[in-house]
């Protein structure tokens, strides 16, 4: 991949991460956080439009809730001024990839040569930045963050979204698979950037739970049928209130199956 299409790659990617932040900062409260130190303690303040309001000590929620947002919002502000520079530079190139002019305007032609123009990891990043199908519901629970402002059901999730944002896996969080008359939500629908293959990433939360986990062994007999099949294409990972998942066991299995350095 040249230099023009890691541009354009990295195009793509910050326009999924501005998205996702802004439904992130769309999601929290309303107004801005706000403080003032009084010798060794801290008061906070939520600033709307038209008044500023104390926030008691009481309602730690909304501070977090307020500081994550100021957070988010800077994050976006960096990914705004990232994204115009990049978009300068490709404004600037265009017209210069001398191999695609040869196409002279032939659309039928120019779909059949797109293999020799859009290398793979851009056919990925694409593919993980555009919108899907998920109708797993329950919006309220997706309430811890993972990277780019997106968020998960569970802390585990969240650590093997940061793990894969950090080797650069494209995915899909609870993108819907129909397996015969039902519509299941997998965790995590991952690209392997070597070949494109799918891989698909099932973390089992509550293996201490004798109905979850026995609905578990239900789910993963659907799953065979649809030839999605563990050691295969399919990561399964558990975890119970006695055995929590850690992060570090996420790293060792994204290293252990893409073969990672």
């Amino acid at each position: 991949m040249n230099l023009f299409e890691e541009m354009k790659a990295e195009y793509i990617r910050l326009s999924a991460q501005t998205a996702s932040l802004e439904r992130a900062i769309d999601a929290l409260p309303e107004g801005s956080l706000e403080w003032r130190k009084r010798g060794n303690t801290y008061r906070y303040y939520r600033r709307t439009q038209d008044k500023k309001e104390y926030i008691a000590k009481s309602n730690p929620q909304l501070i977090e809730a307020l500081a994550k947002k100021k957070y988010l919002q800077k994050m976006l502000i960096d990914a705004k001024e990232e994204k115009t520079a990049i978009s300068k530079y490709l404004n600037a190139h265009k017209g210069k990839d001398r191999p695609k002019e040869l196409i002279i305007h032939n659309p039928n032609i120019e779909n059949l040569l797109r293999p020799l123009f859009v290398g793979t990891d851009e056919k990925l990043a694409v593919w993980a930045a555009e919108e899907y199908p998920s109708t797993a519901g329950y919006p309220n629970q997706l309430i811890h963050p993972g990277p780019l402002g997106k968020m998960y059901r569970s802390k585990a999730e969240a650590s093997i979204a940061y793990v894969l944002f950090k080797y650069h896996l494209p995915n899909r969080y609870e993108c819907d698979k129909k397996i015969g008359e039902v519509t299941y939500h997998i965790d995590f629908t991952i690209r392997n950037p070597e070949n494109g293959q799918t891989i698909y990433w099932e973390h089992c939360g509550m293996m201490d739970n004798d109905r979850y986990a026995a609905n578990i062994g239900i789910k993963l007999k659907e799953f065979e049928k649809a030839g999605i099949f563990p050691d295969r294409n399919l990561i399964l990972t558990f975890e119970s209130k006695q055995f929590p998942f850690e992060t570090w066991m996420a790293e060792e299995i994204v290293h252990q199956y893409f073969c990672l350095k």
